[in-house]
């Protein structure tokens, strides 16, 4: 009677030992599902990461240009302010002389 009830209580172990088992492995299932989830969601991110990257990158290259040339046309505007400048000057000079010449009698 004795070694039976052993056997039933090795049985017992046995099957319990089983049904852990068999739950982790059914856990192990879900955990490699999910890590593979996972994995696949960390390379869409990195995906979506290298492109706006990119996408800023463009940008910043473009600001960079419009930038230039912004500095660009504001130098050759001074420039052109300058000269219009001079030439204002130089014309006020010559109607200066031609008013003294004109108002003096000869």
């Amino acid at each position: 009677l004795e070694a039976v009830e052993v056997q039933g209580a090795l049985r017992f172990s046995l099957l319990r030992s089983q049904a852990g088992a068999e739950e982790a492995q059914g856990q192990r299932l879900a955990m490699e599902a999910r890590a593979s989830e996972l994995r696949e969601r960390l390379e869409e991110a990195r995906g979506s990461y290298v492109f706006a990257i990119e996408a800023l990158d463009h940008k910043v290259a473009a600001l960079e240009r419009e930038g230039y040339e912004a500095e660009r046309t504001a130098e050759r505007l001074e420039r052109a302010l300058e000269s219009t400048a001079f030439r204002t000057r130089m014309a006020s000079v010559e109607l200066q002389r031609w008013a003294v010449t004109t108002a003096s009698p000869h």
